[in-house]
């Protein structure tokens, strides 16, 4: 743990954090006078939430060895493959006949994001037990 946050790129994480804080200082300046049913709309909310969210994940995801994740890569395929048929069988339309994203609890996932992340993962994984058969 000490090794990593020695290893820690602190200059990377200030400068996303500024670009973040510039984009969202931006979305807020050109939302400023907006009125949907006579209601004042906020766009930076949802934006500022999603960044503490955003670098909550990051700092732990930079703190967790990737070994350590790639040892499940079977079962996040298999997660990843349920993800992809809950879409299908489950997700919402776009009203173009085409089922992209999953409603979860209010929120909206499109799991073809997750893929790119999971594919790598298992990839990583799936390589290193070939290489050590």
């Amino acid at each position: 743990m000490k090794r990593q946050y020695r290893s820690f790129d602190f200059l990377l994480v200030l400068l996303v954090c500024a670009v973040a804080i510039f984009g969202i200082v931006i979305l807020g300046s050109a939302s400023k006078n907006i009125t949907i049913a006579d209601m004042p709309v906020d766009f930076g909310a949802k934006q500022r939430t999603w960044f503490v969210i955003g670098f909550v994940v990051m700092l732990a995801a930079a703190f967790v060895d990737y070994h350590f994740i790639c040892k499940f890569f079977i079962a996040i395929y298999g997660a990843n493959l349920l993800l992809l048929a809950a879409a299908i069988v489950v997700g919402g339309n776009d009203g173009t006949d085409t089922t992209r994203w999953i409603n979860i609890a209010g929120f909206t996932l499109q799991p073809s994001e997750f893929t790119k992340l999971f594919m790598v993962i298992f990839w990583r994984g799936s390589w290193k037990n070939i290489r050590s058969v």
